[in-house]
């Protein structure tokens, strides 16, 4: 995030980056204690990452995805302040995981919400949240753009087009069958998820696809359901939601704003 501020901010206030460095390693190395060798720090099993109701074990899409962009981000920042020795540690340690997490959670279509759960094959709408947020500060690739490509078809396939006939967004998880998910947050639609996916889409030129999980979000809001300005976090397959006036769909911004990927 502070390297996303320093980016979208035109790339010239190095102060923040200084100001901020001390936290950013001291957060790199906090999260570092997690990591059982692998270079990707594990999940635990109890609330630990924002589905705290759909726990993660072990290595997981969503953690890890989101800790492999931000050493990226670190890396790109200790370059941008001369510190070349620890933009080659992050580097190192990027490569690592991003080994671990590809060898890990990869399945040849999609990557698997974790390691060692009993979700173990659901597919997440939020498995590329790093990757959109990489797209959106010049990252690049977290992942090959093979595997991006895959598992934003298998996600559109899956938690768009078959939760609600693809008229209310994208579902945060699905099971592999095409089913909807039993767990009380990974059978909700997040408006923020959805958008951050779009985002990734557009970023992508999947524009058509992007506009559709966008569309079910309208459709529910404004025609449906008519929840307007009090959009809430979340809703469920019959329209029941949570937490109106929610401020995670202000990622309707990243519509707008994520540039095309950097190749």
């Amino acid at each position: 995030m502070i390297y996303r501020d320093y980016v979208l901010t035109g790339r010239t206030d190095t102060k923040f980056l200084r100001d901020t460095w001390p936290a950013v390693k001291a957060s790199v190395e906090y999260l570092r204690q997690f990591d059982h060798g692998g270079g990707v720090p594990e999940n635990s099993g109890y609330p630990d990452q924002t589905y705290d109701d759909w726990v993660t074990t072990g290595v997981s899409a969503y953690s890890g995805g989101l800790w492999l962009a931000a050493l990226r981000a670190a890396e790109e920042s200790a370059r941008v302040l001369g510190d070349t020795q620890t933009a080659a540690e992050y580097h190192a340690l990027f490569l690592k995981g991003q080994q671990t997490y590809i060898s890990q959670l990869w399945n040849g279509e999609y990557f698997r919400y974790d390691t060692h759960s009993d979700s173990s094959n659901d597919i997440q709408t939020d498995q590329l949240a790093g990757q959109w947020y990489a797209n959106l500060t010049g990252l690049g690739d977290i992942v090959p753009h093979e595997m991006q490509v895959s598992a934003m078809k298998k996600i559109f396939d899956f938690n768009v087009m078959k939760f609600g006939h693809g008229e209310m967004g994208a579902a945060n998880g699905m099971a592999a069958d095409g089913t909807i998910l039993t767990n009380a947050e990974a059978k909700e639609v997040w408006v923020g998820t959805t958008l951050g996916y779009a985002g990734l889409l557009m970023s992508e030129g999947r524009k058509d696809e992007a506009y559709k999980a966008t569309w079910g979000l309208y459709h529910v809001i404004y025609e449906s359901k008519g929840y307007w300005f009090r959009t809430p976090e979340a809703w469920d397959i019959t329209g029941n939601f949570r937490a109106g006036m929610y401020m995670r769909p202000t990622a309707v911004w990243a519509l707008e704003m994520t540039p095309p990927r950097q190749k």
